[in-house]
């Protein structure tokens, strides 16, 4: 996903992993501004436009509700 973003001219602001790690490769390679191991960070970033979740399936809903409700409390 990140490189087809990146070819389309996406700006990408921060990426967070679980251990940092594979973050920190990922963001230098894409050119993120940020890398964090700290998910909650993005979510109240309020000029954050769009967040890509990419883990595992089973984490897929948590993420989502939980960028959902960070949208809430800027409208």
């Amino acid at each position: 996903m990140i490189p087809a973003f990146k070819k389309a001219g996406a700006h990408f602001e921060q990426i967070s992993s679980n251990g940092g790690i594979s973050g920190a490769h990922t963001g230098r390679k894409y050119g993120f501004a940020r890398t964090t191991t700290d998910s909650d960070i993005l979510f109240n970033d309020k000029n954050t436009d769009a967040i890509i979740v990419t883990t595992r399936h089973n984490n897929h809903a948590n993420f989502v509700i939980q960028a959902l409700e960070a949208e809430n409390m800027y409208l």
